[in-house]
């Protein structure tokens, strides 16, 4: 696939835009069915719903991005206190990353992840967390580096942040 064009993409919070939580909600359900998958799909322990209520906030962690493309939420991710695999004392995480199947490839992951890293960053933090698969690469590409790889197949992941400001970017508010 490739490249969205940078003036169609657009990265918010996931409060700024109430009216994607539907498309985020299907998209997360999904791309985990063993996770948020009703019984028909075997079941799963996690709510989608709540997960994604604890992502509404503005600031702070747990917080939710969404990523819009002419209104239609193609992409998530979200910054969480913990991850799969954490150890005691690591955190934040940058979790749920996941991208329309017909969308990936063209670049709004790593978008995702650089808005989630940015705000990582603006509040302070040092280091950051994720747990990955199929985005392993694209974590390594971003500057992380690989601690461990869990029984499951699923890579922890980490990145110190060098400078204060962190990356670059800027999330638009009400960026629907």
């Amino acid at each position: 696939m490739s490249a969205v064009p940078e003036s169609a993409l657009r990265i918010c919070r996931l409060a700024d835009a109430p009216h994607s939580v539907d498309e985020v909600e299907r998209l997360i359900t999904e791309t985990w069915p063993d996770w948020y998958g009703g019984a028909e799909q075997g079941g799963g322990r996690g709510v989608a719903r709540d997960d994604l209520a604890l992502r509404m906030a503005r600031t702070g962690v747990p917080l939710g991005f969404v990523a819009l493309l002419d209104g239609r939420a193609i992409g998530t991710v979200a910054l969480g206190l913990n991850g799969h695999g954490a150890e005691p004392a690591e955190g934040p995480w940058i979790n749920g990353l996941c991208v329309a199947p017909d969308r990936r490839g063209a670049g709004i992951g790593a978008a995702l992840v650089a808005a989630a890293e940015a705000e990582l960053c603006r509040q302070g933090y040092p280091r950051a967390y994720a747990t990955a698969r199929e985005a392993r690469t694209l974590f390594l590409r971003r500057g992380w580096r690989c601690l461990r790889v869990l029984e499951d197949g699923w890579h922890v992941l980490a990145r110190d942040y060098d400078r204060p400001d962190g990356p670059a970017l800027t999330v638009v508010p009400g960026g629907a």
